[in-house]
C-alpha cells in the first residue's frame, strides 16, 4: 500500500507532515509568499484498489476530500489547537475501537 506523502501541494498550498499517529495526522499547511500558517488533523482513509478508465490504481492512503471537511478533515489555527484536536480524535477512535470489540 502506498503510504500518504509528507509533502503535497495542491491548489498552490504546501502541506508538510508534522505528526503521525496511527491513522491520524498533523499537517502544516502554508503558501508561498503568506506569513500565515494554518494546520490540518485529518484521519487517514484508504482504499484497496481500483480501475478508472482502463487503468489499474494501486492500493494506498489518501487525504480526505473536501466533502468529508469537518468529518474526517480540520483546519486549526495554531499547533497547539491541532494537538488538542488530534486528541479528541484519538478518544473518539478509542471508544468506537473498544464498541467494536
Amino acid at each position: 500500500m502506498k503510504i500518504l506523502e509528507k509533502e503535497i501541494t495542491s491548489k498552490g498550498f504546501k502541506y508538510t507532515q508534522l505528526l503521525r499517529e496511527d491513522k491520524l495526522a498533523i499537517y502544516e499547511q502554508s503558501k508561498k509568499g503568506h506569513g500565515v500558517k494554518k494546520y490540518e488533523v485529518i484521519v487517514i482513509d484508504s482504499h484497496d484498489g481500483y480501475e478508472i478508465g482502463g487503468q489499474q490504481v494501486l492500493p494506498s492512503e489518501m487525504y480526505p476530500s473536501s466533502t468529508l471537511w469537518g468529518v474526517k478533515g480540520f483546519t486549526m489555527e495554531s499547533y497547539d489547537d491541532a494537538l488538542k484536536k488530534m486528541k479528541i480524535l484519538k478518544k473518539k477512535q478509542a471508544v468506537k475501537d473498544s464498541k467494536q470489540k
